[in-house]
């Protein structure tokens, strides 16, 4: 018989907000805001946090912009790509 031995769940990391911003929400969103955070068992600000940063980078990527470290990596891609293959 084999027995699985079961992972403890990655510990939460935390996500450090150093500046606040204001930002007006119709109610609609405001409440489907507080709803998705209460599902997910975080905080608005938490949810919103994040959705702006995904916003943020999937215009960047869109824009070809990308931060200092992403770029960094993209261009460690880039080079590997860039090698002839054995087939060539």
């Amino acid at each position: 018989m084999v027995t699985k031995k079961s992972s403890s769940p990655a510990p939460r990391q935390r996500i450090k907000r150093a500046t606040q911003i204001k930002v007006s929400l119709s109610d609609e969103v405001l409440a489907r805001l507080v709803t998705l955070s209460e599902l997910l068992g975080v905080p608005a600000g938490t949810v919103a946090s994040l959705a702006i940063g995904q916003y943020v980078a999937q215009q960047e990527r869109s824009l070809g912009f990308l931060s200092p470290s992403l770029n960094s990596l993209g261009m460690a891609s880039r080079k590997n790509s860039a090698r002839p293959s054995a087939s060539s």
